[in-house]
């Protein structure tokens, strides 16, 4: 960094998440993003355990904002950016806890919800 840098743990989610919460959590990982900055992305899996990866990119994909991840548990390709993508939806009213997905290299699909991220921001 050429200046200094705080950093901030926003928490996301719960069972009574709203869609706002949602959106400004979303807000704000596009925000840290677009400055150059990495996003820890917190989640938690269906079955109860949680998880870590980091957010290097992101696009929109339909009505949800598909996230580029690196993730540690998986290596990554030769040819490849990051080597898993969250699915967060966020423009419809929350009506399901587990409503975001998590789509790792192997195929796999797991519904997750994002409770949490750590942000970098200069100052």
């Amino acid at each position: 960094f050429k200046s200094k840098a705080t950093a901030s743990v926003k928490n996301a989610f719960d069972e009574k998440a709203s869609s706002e919460k949602k959106q400004e959590l979303v807000k704000s990982i596009m925000e840290t993003i677009d400055a150059g900055h990495p996003v820890e992305i917190g989640i938690t899996r269906k079955r109860g355990t949680g998880h870590a990866v980091v957010a290097i990119g992101y696009t929109f994909y339909y009505s949800d904002v598909r996230l580029f991840c690196l993730d540690p548990g998986y290596d990554l390709a030769q040819t490849a950016f990051w080597n898993t993508i969250i699915d967060i939806s966020y423009s419809e009213p929350v009506k399901a806890i587990y409503s975001d997905k998590y789509f790792t290299p192997d195929g796999n699909l797991e519904k997750v919800i994002v409770d949490e991220i750590l942000t970098i921001d200069e100052e």
